[in-house]
Parts: C-alpha cells; sequence; structure tokens
C-alpha cells in the first residue's frame, strides 16, 4: 500500500501522470504470477484470477464503548475532568508513540503514564517515514486555540513552472508538513488541514495558526493578515450518542521523510518528554482565547 497525502498539481497519486486518470507506466510497480503448473499470468490475468474486493473497513482502534471507558477510568489522572479529559488547561505538543502510551497514557498521571512502554510498531494507518505530534483540546477551556511555531524548510513543488509539479525535488528539512484537525479516535473522522504552502510565514519562517468552529473564528484571523485558520470539529467527538462531548478537539502535525541533517527534526526525538529539547522552536506552541480577545490584539505579532 502507498499512502499519497498530497499529489502535486494535475499529477496523480504516484506524482507521474494525468490527475483524471490512471497512470501506470512509470511510478506504480508492475506485476505478474506464475502458477504452480507453470502457466504465466499477466498483471491484467492477476487481477482477474487473484484479485479480491475488501469486503468492509478496518478494524476500529477503539470503540465507543471502549473511549468512553477511558474517559471515565478511576485510574485517570485526578487533575483532569472528565468533562474536558485528556485535554488540559495548558495544552501541550508530543510525539506520538502507540496507541496506549499516547491515547490511553493522555489520561492518566505522570507517575502511572511513564510506567506505559512507549515504543512499538505504528497504529492507527501510520507510516514509519513520518513522524507524528498530537494536542488535545477542550472548548471548555477556550473557543480559540492559537498556535505558533517555526515552519522547517520544505520543496513547495506543488505547482512548478509550468503548473505540473516540479521536476526535480530541492533540498530541504522535511519533504511535507501538514497539520489537521480530528474528532476523538472511534470517529478517526479528519475535520480540515492545512498543508505547509498553505501556511504563511514571517521573515523568519515562524507561523501563527487559529483553530476554532466558524462561528468563533476571528476577524483577524486571515492570510491577509498573515494568519492561518483551520475549523474545530463542531461534533467534537464525533461520536453519535447522547454521551457525546461537542467540546473535544483534537489536533495531529505530521512531518514526513525528514532530512538527516535537520539536527531539529523531530525523528531525534527518541524518547517521551524530549521534544522541546530537541525541536526548539519547531515544537509548536498553543493556548486557549476568545474571539474578542484574539481581535483586540491587532496584526499577528
Amino acid at each position: 500500500m502507498i499512502r499519497i497525502y498530497l499529489s502535486d498539481q494535475g499529477r496523480d497519486g504516484a506524482g507521474w501522470g494525468p490527475a483524471d486518470a490512471s497512470y501506470g507506466s512509470r511510478g506504480f510497480p508492475t506485476y505478474s504470477a506464475t502458477l504452480a503448473n507453470g502457466t504465466k499470468l499477466s498483471a491484467a490475468d492477476v487481477v482477474k484470477q487473484m484479485a479480491r474486493p475488501m469486503t468492509g473497513a478496518t478494524k476500529q482502534p477503539l470503540t465507543a464503548e471502549q473511549w468512553e471507558e477511558i474517559v471515565n477510568a478511576k485510574t485517570n489522572d485526578p487533575t483532569l475532568d472528565p468533562a474536558t479529559a485528556p485535554a488540559r488547561k495548558n495544552p501541550q505538543w508530543e510525539k506520538f508513540w502507540t496507541l496506549r502510551y499516547s491515547v490511553l497514557g493522555a489520561f492518566k498521571s505522570p507517575e502511572d503514564r511513564a510506567k506505559i512502554p512507549f515504543a512499538g510498531a505504528m497504529e492507527g494507518g501510520g507510516d514509519p517515514s513520518t513522524q507524528y505530534l498530537v494536542t488535545y483540546l477542550s472548548r471548555k477551556f477556550g473557543p480559540v486555540y492559537v498556535m505558533r511555531g517555526k515552519m522547517p524548510t520544505f520543496p513547495n513543488t506543488y505547482a512548478g513552472a509550468g503548473g505540473k509539479g516540479l521536476e526535480v525535488m530541492p533540498d530541504a528539512q522535511t519533504q511535507y508538513w501538514s497539520l489537521v484537525s480530528a474528532e476523538a479516535a472511534p470517529s478517526g473522522q479528519i475535520v480540515d488541514g492545512l498543508t505547509d504552502m498553505q501556511v504563511p510565514l514571517d521573515a523568519d519562517r515562524n507561523y501563527t495558526i487559529v483553530v476554532s468552529r466558524k462561528e468563533d473564528r476571528p476577524s483577524n484571523a486571515t492570510l491577509e493578515n498573515g494568519i492561518a485558520w483551520m475549523e474545530w470539529s463542531p461534533r467534537g467527538e464525533g461520536i453519535d450518542g447522547p454521551k457525546n462531548r461537542p467540546d473535544f478537539g483534537m489536533l495531529m502535525l505530521r512531518i514526513m521523510a525528514n532530512n538527516p541533517s535537520w539536527t531539529q527534526s523531530p525523528d531525534k526525538v527518541t524518547q517521551p518528554g524530549m521534544e522541546e529539547a530537541v525541536m526548539g522552536p519547531y515544537l509548536p506552541r498553543g493556548e486557549y482565547t476568545t474571539k474578542a480577545a484574539f481581535e483586540a490584539s491587532g496584526l499577528n505579532k
């Protein structure tokens, strides 16, 4: 399986052919088969004889019932409120390790979380070339979340000189940076997203991103004002039923195929708690505010 986050303008998923048709002459692998009796099968014959349809969705990492048990577990950090857990008043970004450590562990006290093994195979649809960072939010602490950080250099190959992607990828710190707002694990739904080239930067490559519901969007959270905006899920956790918490929020940052020479790369975060020391300004910081307060702050500083 190949996962393409964003193909270049006018290109297909492999980055080679037209976007409106599949293209197999290069980019995708070719294949054939030999049966036990020596019969040779072409690619078309392989599909006809061996391919099987996917008959259902993959298994959920967590069901709604399991998620509810985690939210209300008596062993959770006593400083957390089930109405907002696992969000905290001072939200912190951290590297995503495993579902057990980064999801279940987010509800536990620091002492109990430290007992959970953080190392393990990539889970939840992730891929090993991508480093994921996560933070949990709740609108009960504030309807507007403001995120600031420094953007690594990236190859803006999307359009290129001819409008169909840049033929040769230039050197950069990372190949791809993107931010998404998401619902809770049982839903798994991505609500909104920004990719690197969509985020305004100042002269030092610093950015400001505002996350809120549409009705809470500050009037000065605009590209013209040097600020990117992203939608906070209007469904909160995105779980059907009366137990859904509509104020829940989660952001995930994906930083992909990083240059080994980038000393502040998240690849170099080898255990929990190293994020700030390793990544420095590339680790996002965030705070809660309100629409009125952000509008009163004027232009992006």
